[in-house]
């Protein structure tokens, strides 16, 4: 039987961003391999909030899962530098939720790639395993930046031919290096693992590389070892080595420069209408209690609370006045819900959109909008009184201070369309954020564009009506 064709995940190094690998993902591509490079949200935030590595490793994670679970692909995982620490860590997240969650029909993992890839032990973060990175200013926001990547991550071509990429380079949150791995997916679950070392690599040098091969080894993994003549981005200044033969999970691709794809331009583009996929019921009820764990007092006495009983009045009054301490809102069992997978065309690369069903309440859908190009998951509900249809979108500390713009143009057009012909979109913007600054500044940001402060009278049959966590913004749409 022949072998299904993998997928390919490339999870970058620090400071480096999706567009570093794109020499080398267009090869791969036009070779047939469905390629995705994940953007860590560690170099797309302005203020590092704290347990990056975890932020990083969860994205791609869900990159993986998407691939493995949704779309039942093989995968292989090719890490760079820092990202063989997010990388290792994602594709562990993913072995654990895998045999609880998959469908019958998923993909697997099929091979870790760790090119001048950094190896860490369980409960070590990439600082506190001896490494120091030299030549790195860290910001008052805890904003790393290096001050001669050339010399380190480019010295094997010329420097006019390095410019674009250096020009790529973003800061980076410190707190990715010095957050500890909880997991050492690299040696617990089975995956088969290449070391690709890199002879005149100036950053993972050929001892490191040695520490590494020789932990992957002394582990019991099935490892193989190649070596490439190059320095620490073979991904830009030579992808065609790079990807020859065995070296990075045996693809087959051709040499020389990527042609482009043929004429995109003479298929008309069509909007593409809803796909639905059922997946577990576990994974669904999961997210449920996600975004209802976001539900101030305020929000659980008017969304959750079943009406008619005469109950959600008193509560809201009292959530009103901060005296919930004696009558707590009780929120009924619910049934788990059915989930449907939306793929929206949205000015944001690779969106990813869930949506859950609720069973009573204002509530219709639970929603869970993952945005790769901000590297920012938005999560939701759709409420729906009388003739008023509203997507909520709570902007909490892990939105808040990242770059909103693609994420919030999806929203607004997944909220106009015909699949939740919603009239409004309401933001609602943490009020309890550590980072006041940039709350307040995306708060400006969203009055700029057209949100106007808002209670939930409406919704609630109540005046003045309003949260001490959350600021509601609502726009029409």
């Amino acid at each position: 039987m022949a072998t299904r064709q993998p997928a390919v995940v490339i999870v970058p190094g620090a400071w480096h961003v999706p567009e570093h690998y794109e020499p080398a993902a267009k090869l791969l591509r036009n070779a047939g391999y469905e390629t995705v490079v994940v953007r860590h949200p560690s170099v797309s935030v302005q203020r590092d909030p704290g347990n990056m590595l975890r932020k990083d490793s969860t994205v791609a994670a869900d990159v993986m899962r998407k691939l493995v679970n949704d779309e039942g692909k093989d995968v292989v995982v090719i890490m760079h530098s820092y990202g063989g620490v997010s990388g290792s860590e994602a594709a562990a997240m993913l072995s654990e939720w895998l045999p609880a969650h998959s469908i019958p029909e998923a993909g697997r993992i099929r091979r870790l790639v760790y090119l001048a890839a950094h190896v860490i032990e369980k409960g070590v973060s990439f600082q506190g395993s001896g490494r120091v990175i030299p030549n790195v200013d860290t910001s008052e926001r805890g904003m790393m930046v290096h001050q001669q990547p050339y010399e380190r991550y480019y010295h094997d071509t010329t420097r006019e031919h390095a410019l674009p990429a250096l020009d790529l380079l973003a800061p980076m949150a410190q707190s990715a290096v010095t957050t500890p791995t909880v997991y050492a997916g690299w040696k617990d679950y089975g995956i088969p693992c290449t070391y690709i070392r890199c002879l005149n690599d100036a950053a993972v040098t050929g001892d490191l590389c040695d520490m590494y091969i020789n932990r992957l080894k002394d582990s019991g993994v099935d490892t193989t070892v190649e070596e490439l003549d190059a320095g620490h981005s073979p991904f830009w200044i030579g992808p065609e080595d790079l990807l020859q033969g065995e070296r990075s999970g045996g693809f087959e691709v051709g040499s020389g420069s990527p042609s482009p794809p043929s004429s995109p331009e003479s298929t008309p583009l069509s909007r593409p209408g809803l796909k639905a996929r059922k997946r577990s019921g576990d994974a669904a009820y999961l997210i449920t209690e996600e975004c209802e764990r976001l539900f101030c007092e305020t929000l659980k006495a008017v969304f959750l609370v079943e009406k008619g009983t005469g109950l959600e009045n008193s509560l809201v009054m009292d959530a009103r006045n901060n005296n919930m301490n004696s009558n707590a809102v009780h929120i009924p069992p619910r049934q788990r819900p059915t989930i449907l997978k939306h793929d929206l065309p949205t000015p944001s690369p690779s969106p990813d959109t869930c949506v859950y069903s609720a069973t009573e309440g204002l509530i219709k859908d639970y929603v869970e909008v993952w945005d790769y190009a901000g590297s920012a998951r938005f999560r939701g509900f759709v409420a729906e009184k009388e003739d008023e249809r509203a997507l909520f979108i709570f902007f909490d500390q892990e939105v808040v201070g990242k770059d909103l713009k693609p994420g919030l143009m999806a929203l607004l057009e997944l909220a106009s369309s015909e699949e939740f012909e919603c009239n409004q979109l309401v933001a609602c913007v943490d009020r309890t954020t550590s980072d006041k600054e940039e709350s307040d500044d995306l708060t400006r940001n969203l009055h700029w564009v057209g949100f106007e402060l808002g209670m939930l009278d409406t919704w609630a049959g109540e005046k003045s009506c309003i949260s001490d966590r959350w600021l509601f913004l609502s726009m029409e749409v």
